[in-house]
C-alpha cells in the first residue's frame, strides 16, 4: 500500500477504483486546454472562471501533440508529474509512453521526472539513447534542471527546495554517475521525503496508483481521464503517476504515436532480424507454480499453433529468449523439435529489437516484454500475426486485449491447444 494511502488531504485514485472514479467521454481539445491554462491565469489575478464544459472529441493525433517544448508556457500554469518506474524495460516502455502522452498534451509548462528504482530499466544512458525518443521533452534528464528547481520553488517549498529536488529527482540507477551530487544515498529515505512533501500539497495535489497491485484487479486509466481530472482541479501542481499503465484499451488508437514514441535507435539493434517467413517464440520462465501469471506452455501448444497456421512444412522457428533459460526443458525441447534457433540477442534491448520486428510471433503468456514488441511489429507492418495462449478466460494474468490478435485457449495442463481463436470479447480483462 502506498505510504500515503491514509492521508485524505492528498487527492488519490486506485487504479482497482477506476471505474466509479473515471467516465472515458472526457477528452479535451488543445483548444479546451488552451482555455484552461487562461483560466488557471485568470484564477492567479482574482478572476473567477467559467465552467469548462466536457465535451467528446477524436484522441489527438500525433500531428496535435506540442513535443518540442520550444516555448514555455506561462509559469502560473503547469507543475511536477513525477513518473515513479516500476517494473524491467516493457513495463517502463508502457510507464513512459502513458507519461508521454500526458505531458505532450499539458504543454511544456508541465516538467517531467523520471524516477527509477535498483530494478528498473528507465532512465539510462543506454536507454536515453536506444529510445530517443521515449522521454517528455522537458525532463529532469535532458531538460533544464535550473527551471525544474525553480518550478518546485515556485510551486510551494517550506524547506530546503534542494532536498527536496534531489529527493524529487533521485535515481538510484546513476548515482555514481551523476552530475548532480544527491544528497540521498538510499532510495526508501528519498521516498519517504517525497512522499512528505507531496501531503503538504493536500487538493493540489494527485497521486495515482497501484494499490496491491498483485492482488487487485487492474482498471483502466486514461490519459483523457486525468486531464479531465486536472481540468476540474486545475489548482492541482503535482501529479504523482505510481503505475505500470499496462492495458491496451488507453493505447487503442494511439499507437501511430506510440510507437514513434518506442522506437529503436538501430544501433541498438545488433542481431538481424528475423525476416518475413521465421516465426518467432518468446520465452520467459515464470515460477513454476505462479498461477497469478502462468504455468510455462509445453511444446505441444506451440506445435498445434504451427501446424494449424504456418504455411511451410518445415518453418524457420526462432527462440528468443534470456540467456539463463537456454538450457531450460522448454527451450531444449523447442529446438528439438523444431530444429530452432535459439537467440539471446546481445542485451535486453537488442532481443526486443528481434521480437519487434517479427511477422508471426507467439508471446509468453503473461509478459509485457512480449506483447509490447507485438504491438510495435504490428505497427511497422499490417500482416504480422500475433498467436496468444492463454490457459484460461477469466482475468488472466498481466494481459493485452488486442481485437487484431488470435488468442488460443490451452488445456488444463497447458500441453495442447483445447480452442483455436477465442474472441478477445471473452477474455475477461
Amino acid at each position: 500500500m502506498a505510504a500515503n494511502a491514509g492521508d485524505k488531504r492528498v487527492t488519490r485514485f486506485r487504479v482497482d477504483d477506476q471505474k466509479q472514479v473515471f467516465n472515458e467521454k472526457y477528452l479535451h481539445s488543445e483548444e479546451e486546454l488552451a482555455k484552461l491554462l487562461d483560466e488557471k491565469r485568470a484564477i492567479k489575478g482574482g478572476i473567477k472562471p467559467t465552467k469548462i464544459e466536457t465535451v467528446e472529441t477524436a484522441v489527438t493525433s500525433s500531428t496535435d501533440l506540442d513535443d518540442s517544448c520550444t516555448h514555455q508556457s506561462d509559469s502560473s500554469g503547469g507543475g511536477v508529474i513525477i513518473v515513479n518506474l516500476l517494473g524491467l524495460l516493457a513495463n517502463n516502455l508502457f510507464e513512459v509512453a502513458f507519461a508521454k502522452m500526458l505531458a505532450s498534451q499539458l504543454g511544456c509548462s508541465w516538467h517531467v521526472v523520471y524516477r527509477s528504482s535498483w530494478n528498473t530499466a528507465f532512465p539510462t544512458p543506454q536507454t536515453d539513447r536506444c529510445f530517443p525518443n521515449a522521454l517528455a521533452k522537458n525532463n529532469n534528464r535532458s531538460g533544464d534542471k535550473t527551471q525544474l528547481l525553480k518550478l518546485i520553488q515556485q510551486i510551494g517549498v517550506n524547506q530546503d527546495v534542494h532536498r527536496i529536488f534531489d529527493a524529487v529527482t533521485f535515481n538510484d540507477l546513476e548515482l555514481e554517475d551523476s552530475e548532480h551530487n544527491n544528497i540521498f544515498s538510499d532510495q526508501s529515505d528519498a521516498n519517504d521525503v517525497k512522499v512528505e512533501w507531496i501531503k503538504t500539497f493536500g487538493q493540489k495535489a494527485l497521486v495515482i496508483d497501484h494499490e496491491e497491485y498483485h492482488n487487485e484487479r487492474e482498471e483502466v486509466i486514461e490519459p483523457s481521464n486525468v486531464l479531465s481530472i486536472l481540468n476540474d482541479k486545475p489548482q492541482v501542481r503535482v501529479l504523482d503517476l505510481n503505475a505500470f499503465f499496462i492495458n491496451y484499451r488507453w493505447m487503442d488508437g494511439r499507437m501511430d504515436d506510440i510507437s514513434q514514441w518506442l522506437h529503436i535507435d538501430p544501433s541498438c539493434c545488433t542481431t538481424p532480424p528475423p525476416g518475413n517467413d521465421a516465426i518467432v517464440i518468446h520465452i520467459r520462465d515464470f515460477l513454476p507454480d505462479d498461477e497469478d501469471k502462468n504455468k510455462n506452455l509445453q511444446v505441444g501448444v506451440y506445435r498445434d499453433i504451427i501446424q494449424q497456421y504456418s504455411q511451410s512444412d518445415q518453418p524457420k522457428v526462432i527462440v528468443v529468449c534470456q540467456p539463463r533459460s537456454v538450457e531450460s526443458d522448454i527451450v531444449k525441447s523447442l529446438v528439438q523439435e523444431f530444429n530452432a534457433v535459439v537467440q539471446t540477442g546481445s542485451d535486453n534491448i537488442d532481443a526486443f529489437c528481434v521480437l519487434s520486428n517479427a511477422h508471426f510471433i507467439i508471446p509468453t503468456t503473461s509478459s509485457t516484454y512480449s506483447q509490447l514488441a507485438a504491438l510495435l511489429a504490428q505497427q511497422k507492418n499490417d500482416n504480422v500475426q500475433v498467436h496468444y495462449p492463454t490457459h484460461t478466460l477469466d482475468r488472466p494474468g498481466v494481459t493485452l486485449n488486442v481485437p487484431t490478435w488470435k488468442y488460443h485457449l490451452t488445456t488444463s495442463g497447458n500441453d495442447r491447444i483445447e480452442e483455436f481463436e477465442v474472441s478477445h470479447e471473452r477474455l475477461d480483462i
